[in-house]
């Protein structure tokens, strides 16, 4: 078969490498001369190219970082990421290996941008409250707790019994007991007082539990009560209506009932459905410093006048310590030290001035003047829904079922309320307070970045290290071996044993005589270097082979 010689930027583009430009047979093909006889073949093309890449690697000239530069390239080869194995490829223009290398950088700033965000978040806000997987029931909620203040301030019997204490000194002192004398030494009854605390002055096996849990819901389960407003000894009142005040709170809690109390009217009959609102802390926030998980919990702060510490109970205390110290007094609803006096209530004097100045200063910023006071990590709240009906306006209504006679009782024109407290439903949703990423989801989240954008992974991770420690040691040891022993006595062990068990054919144009031929050959991929590794059109020497004779063997 005749052809045409190539020109030399197609021959280049298939013969590649260094080696095989400063080989004297290319050379002669390159610059064009066909006319050098007939010869016999010369050394074999792997002896020859190991010669003269020997040659190359004893070369003083070589720049010492020419093995870096090599063993960079060959990872970029061999790298699992992407993109990495299309700048070391010397067949493609400059113009797509730039390309690649600038898309490379800007995948790798689009992932150091998002794992800083992630780290960022982390850092900043590592606790997030969210929704609990189990439901809480029902008889595992505390009863909240339930205070009722009258709105009159000052009974009319208090009045009277002024005058009574008065006329009551003309006459001797007779102190009695009002304690049954069947009560009073009775053993059973002094055993169940003996030692009594909020933790063990209960009975072991007492017949009614207390505090009191609801099982079921409905105003049937819940906690009715019965009010007398006692309208006929209103006096001095709270307001210009009258009726009760009410609130529900947690028992760690003081009710605050100026702030926070709801009205009950007369004549009424008051249904409140309680939903309650529980905050749980995973037991992982422990570990978290305060500054970062920005909650307490109640073991971590002691009160000075509270057992157990809460925001508000908290915020109480501040209240009634900046009065203190800048009033000399406190208010008669806060807690204080036994020697701290009460601050007046005559509008003129100067402790009541100090008093209102203070505490409006505190209304409107008490998180400044009382930056300690921070929110507890657990919690529970309660959130109520209310509904109104009238009751009748007849004495019949209070009829005691017990009395023969059917009369009503005393108070039964007193314009009396009913009230009804009760849970909603019997399962609740709890929050819990958890951190927002742990460890495993914060090297996923950071594993998904990267290979996104890189394609990198745990083995790209161990390619890395292979070549910078395993790869550097064998190019080591082959040039020992290649020094003081040539290369027989360490690669050509190797390269049978490898040979015999993965063989690869390769396609090998050696010239001989002014024409070349094709060779089939079982060597292995370690004795041919990456330069010599043929594409496609290899395969076929009409391809690219010029004006020669071309014979396949």
């Amino acid at each position: 078969m005749e052809t045409r010689i190539p020109k030399s930027s197609v021959f280049e583009s298939v013969v590649l490498g260094q080696v095989y430009r400063n080989d004297p047979y290319f050379q002669k093909i390159k610059n064009g001369d066909t006319n050098f006889g007939r010869f016999q073949p010369g050394p074999k093309p792997i002896e020859r190219i190991k010669h003269i890449e020997k040659q190359t690697q004893n070369d003083s000239s070589t720049p010492w970082y020419h093995s870096i530069k090599t063993l960079l390239f060959q990872y970029f080869e061999y790298s699992s990421m992407h993109g990495l194995k299309f700048i070391p490829q010397p067949q493609r223009h400059l113009s797509e290996r730039i390309f690649w290398f600038i898309s490379f950088i800007v995948a790798a700033m689009a992932a150091a941008y998002l794992i800083n965000k992630i780290w960022y978040r982390y850092n900043e806000n590592p606790v997030v409250v969210s929704f609990d997987i189990s439901d809480v029931n029902i008889d595992e909620v505390p009863f909240p707790a339930v205070t009722i203040c009258n709105m009159n301030k000052i009974s009319k019997d208090v009045i009277n019994r002024l005058v009574v204490e008065e006329f009551a000194e003309w006459f001797e002192e007779n102190i009695g007991s009002k304690v049954s004398r069947k009560e009073r030494y009775r053993k059973k009854e002094l055993k169940s007082w003996r030692d009594w605390n909020h933790t063990n002055g209960f009975i072991k096996s007492p017949q009614e539990i207390r505090p009191r849990f609801q099982t079921h819901p409905g105003a049937l389960h819940g906690l009715s009560i019965l009010l007398d407003p006692k309208v006929d000894r209103y006096f001095c009142t709270t307001s210009e209506s009258k009726g009760f005040r009410l609130r529900l709170h947690t028992p760690v809690d003081a009710p605050q009932m100026a702030k926070y109390s709801k009205a009950i009217g007369l004549n009424r009959e008051i249904f409140m459905a309680v939903t309650p609102t529980i905050t749980m802390a995973d037991p992982d926030l422990h570990s978290f410093t305060f500054e970062r998980r920005k909650c307490l919990f109640t073991h971590e702060k002691e009160l000075k006048f509270y057992r157990v510490y809460t925001q508000k109970n908290c915020f109480l205390e501040c209240i009634s310590e900046l009065l203190r110290t800048n009033c000399s007094c406190s208010a008669y609803n806060l807690v204080k030290a036994p020697s701290t006096p009460i601050c007046s209530t005559d509008r003129k004097s100067q402790e009541n001035r100090c008093y209102r100045r203070v505490t409006k200063k505190i209304d409107s910023r008490i998180r400044t003047f009382c930056p300690q006071c921070v929110k507890s990590c657990v919690g529970l709240s309660y959130h109520i829904k209310t509904m109104r009906s009238n009751l009748q306006n007849s004495s019949m209504l209070w009829f005691d079922h017990g009395d023969k006679l059917l009369r009503p009782p005393d108070w039964a024109g007193n314009q009396m309320s009913i009230l009804h407290i009760y849970f909603r439903h019997d399962t609740f949703v709890p929050r819990i307070r958890r951190e927002m990423y742990g460890t495993v989801d914060l090297i996923a989240n950071t594993g998904n970045v990267v290979t996104l954008c890189l394609g990198f992974s745990i083995l790209s991770a161990i390619e890395i290290l292979y070549f910078c420690t395993v790869r550097v040691f064998w190019n080591k040891m082959r040039k020992f071996y290649e020094a003081n022993f040539g290369t027989s006595n360490f690669e050509e062990k190797d390269s049978e044993t490898r040979k015999a068990s993965n063989p690869s054919p390769v396609i090998v144009v050696e010239p001989y005589t002014g024409s070349f031929r094709t060779k089939l050959q079982k060597v292995s991929l370690y004795d041919a270097p990456s330069s010599f590794y043929m594409i496609n059109e290899l395969y076929n020497p009409a391809n690219f082979l010029g004006d020669s004779h071309v014979k396949q063997q």
